[in-house]
């Protein structure tokens, strides 16, 4: 019965996993695509260290804390690559743990 409803899962080829492992899962659900593949032609790519300036920037500014995934927007938004002037951005995640914020606040890119 699940199988029907789930699909088939897809491992996501060369995975590496990051602080922002809320965004960074590494299998695919089939049934999923064809709802979400028309969203990645208007993808925007960042690095880890936009997302560990965003962070940043969200702490020094909002004194508000967002995990890796949460801030990820933020990092999108700020990059030049972004279309439109109206640009939203959802914060998650106030549960990053203690020891990578201290990373993130020395701005060094904490360990998975």
């Amino acid at each position: 019965m699940f199988d029907n409803i789930l699909g088939e899962i897809t491992e996501v080829p060369n995975h590496q996993t990051s602080f922002c492992d809320g965004i960074g899962g590494k299998k695919v659900f089939k049934t999923i695509w064809p709802y979400v593949s028309h969203l990645v032609d208007g993808s925007v790519t960042i690095t880890l260290e936009q997302v560990v300036d965003a962070i940043r920037l969200i702490m020094d500014r909002n004194s508000l804390v967002a995990e890796g995934a949460g801030a990820a927007s933020v990092a999108a938004a700020l990059t030049d690559d972004v279309p439109g002037e109206n640009i939203v951005c959802i914060l998650s995640g106030g549960n990053i743990d203690f020891s990578k914020f201290a990373a993130i606040c020395n701005r060094s890119i904490p360990k998975p």
